[in-house]
């Protein structure tokens, strides 16, 4: 891995991982979405209908 890779938050290395045809899939259901600090994002015993990946390092506000 490079060292530009290992600096990048796990989610970017996670979808550039991806072989195209599989991102190309995701694409169009991928939504950028903006979270306060400490917001809760599941709910105990509720089922998990959408998944989230850090993006952004906190430094990169």
């Amino acid at each position: 891995m490079s060292d530009t890779q290992t600096n990048q938050p796990p989610g970017k290395r996670l979808l550039a991982a991806l072989p195209k045809a599989d991102y190309d899939r995701l694409q169009p259901h991928l939504e950028l979405v903006t979270l306060s600090l400490q917001q809760s994002i599941y709910e105990a015993n509720d089922p998990i209908a959408d998944v989230y990946t850090k993006l952004k390092k906190r430094s990169d506000r």
